[in-house]
């Protein structure tokens, strides 16, 4: 179900008249930064709630069950994947990105990696936060959005300093890669994180096969033996 609030006269809404199901989504239209920014604060941290700003418009999310599933298995699977190719890593979960570049824009990736070369100062700078200033912050290299509504716009990130974006598709079980060029994104075949696996043929597949096989453990040992063939054949 989605709300669209665009009237023509100004109106008051509060928090408490907003009820989301699962799976719901409504967008406010012409709030400025600072409405916005108070509006997501008051909504507070401990929230299931995701949230998106930009160009004038709040969208506030409520995830589904197979938003959250998708997520859940994405992250264990990128997390398999850095460990088989050897790389640091840190996983930072949901995390709210404020000062996006593209219109003082804010977003709450569903997925966030640091990988390779974070300084034990930057881990400690971020670790206690709640949310990423990018204006500030050291930005993460590595982002998965999880989208269901069709509605993520890759130029929101543009000059965000995130390496690299993937979006996943979970209607069509689609994965879609992209590389920061010079500030601004392009839609790329392979992860510079792992430059020889077709990743959006692979981790599209493990998903469903999750999907189909309740026992995850057996699916992410089996996935694990799968990465080691594919490096020892090149």
């Amino acid at each position: 179900m989605s709300k669209l609030i665009s009237p023509s006269q100004p109106v008051q809404v509060t928090l408490t008249q907003i009820t989301l199901p699962s799976g719901g989504m409504v967008q406010l239209h012409g709030m400025s930064p600072q409405q916005a920014e108070e509006l997501i604060l008051s909504l507070g941290d401990k929230r299931s709630s995701r949230i998106h700003y930009t160009k004038g418009v709040l969208t506030i999310m409520s995830p589904s069950i197979r938003h959250e599933r998708s997520r859940e298995i994405i992250r264990d699977l990128l997390a398999c994947l850095l460990e088989e190719f050897d790389h640091d890593f840190i996983s930072c979960g949901s995390v709210t990105l404020w000062s996006l570049p593209s219109g003082n824009g804010a977003a709450e990736a569903d997925i966030t990696f640091y990988v390779n070369g974070i300084t034990q100062d930057q881990f400690r700078n971020i670790y206690e936060k709640n949310r990423l200033d990018l204006s500030t912050d050291t930005p993460p290299n590595l982002l998965v959005e999880i989208d269901l509504f069709s509605i993520t716009d890759i130029d929101d990130y543009a000059g965000s300093g995130i390496t690299e974006i993937w979006i996943y598709y979970p209607e069509r079980s689609q994965l879609v890669i992209h590389q920061d060029r010079q500030g601004s994104y392009q839609h790329a075949d392979r992860s510079c994180y792992f430059p020889d696996l077709d990743i959006c043929h692979l981790l599209p597949q493990g998903v469903k096969e999750v999907e189909t096989d309740l026992n995850f453990p057996r699916v992410l040992k089996a996935f694990r033996e799968q990465i080691r063939d594919l490096k020892e054949r090149d």
